[in-house]
């Protein structure tokens, strides 16, 4: 009797396609995790490439500085606005980094590239992040100087120094925006609020470099609001507090005016005399000098 070959059994003819289809599972395994080993291989390879690649926030800043020195004011705005673009996170050096970004790219836009419009939105964005930090100062006293010297948009301008005032009203420079204040009421034609906010001012910072232009502002003022009482006062005030300040001549030469419509033409030419070497020997005031000392009354005038 010839034995069975196991080939010929029929539990061989059922055990060969599985050892087949298992070994065709563990080719196409191998190959899967073959083609995972290499795509995670590229993968930690790129992020090493882009690790390695990545510009940091001091860098950037850098490049955009040395941009604006070169003169490739364009090439640093693109710095800046990349940036910006990567500066989303809400950590606090970031929102620094952030509120930095943007006012640097708002002085750009205002020093170099003449777009004013464009340099409010960044200062805009820079007090609404956070409107009591240092920077923010910096951004609505630009804003202010936008509306105010550039725009000529005095209702923006006095809303800009109110609320810089408002949040910063200790700064050291505050002085400096009460009197950009006063002159923007003046520039509106708001005369009762100039006076009311101007000596506000000079009684809180009587010893400030401004004062004597704010209370000339004032005296101003009076005059256009006709009245001239006030306006002889605040004049007064000037002289007597500032008495070799900027305004001084102006003021003297004011008052002679005061005085002489009033017909007080001693007190008159007193002002015109001190005022005459303050304003140069303005061919003016000489003229009223000349005309007041012809005056037969002159010494019986009212004084």
């Amino acid at each position: 009797m010839t034995g069975l070959r196991m080939s010929d059994s029929p539990s061989a003819k059922h055990i060969q396609p599985q050892r087949a289809q298992r070994s065709q599972r563990n080719r196409i395994l191998f190959s899967c995790l073959s083609a995972l080993s290499a795509f995670s291989a590229v993968m930690c390879t790129l992020s090493w490439i882009s690790a390695c690649s990545r510009v940091t926030p001091e860098e950037r800043f850098s490049r955009a500085n040395d941009a604006i020195v070169a003169q490739r004011y364009n090439d640093a705005v693109k710095e800046f606005n990349t940036l910006l673009r990567d500066l989303r996170g809400d950590d606090r050096q970031t929102v620094k980094n952030r509120r930095k970004a943007l006012y640097r790219l708002g002085r750009l836009q205002y020093l170099f590239l003449n777009r004013p419009d464009l340099a409010l939105d960044c200062f805009k964005q820079v007090v609404a992040i956070d409107p009591r930090a240092p920077l923010s100062f910096n951004a609505l006293a630009s804003m202010g100087r936008i509306y105010h010297d550039t725009m000529r948009d005095m209702a923006q301008a006095v809303l800009a120094y109110q609320t810089l005032l408002a949040y910063f009203p200790k700064h050291r420079h505050a002085d400096r925006y009460h009197h950009r204040l006063i002159d923007a009421y003046f520039n509106q034609g708001n005369f009762s609020q100039v006076r009311a906010e101007g000596m506000a001012a000079i009684n809180a910072l009587p010893k400030s470099p401004h004062a004597d232009d704010i209370l000339y502002l004032v005296a101003e003022a009076a005059l256009l609001e006709g009245d001239k009482k006030g306006a002889e006062k605040a004049f007064v005030m000037l002289v007597q507090r500032y008495p070799g300040g900027e305004w001084s001549g102006q003021s003297h030469y004011e008052l002679g005016g005061i005085f002489e419509e009033r017909g007080e033409f001693a007190a008159a030419l007193s002002h015109y005399e001190k005022a005459a070497p303050a304003l140069g020997g303005s061919p003016a005031v000489q003229r009223k000098i000349e005309a007041l000392k012809k005056k037969p009354d002159l010494h019986n005038s009212a004084e």
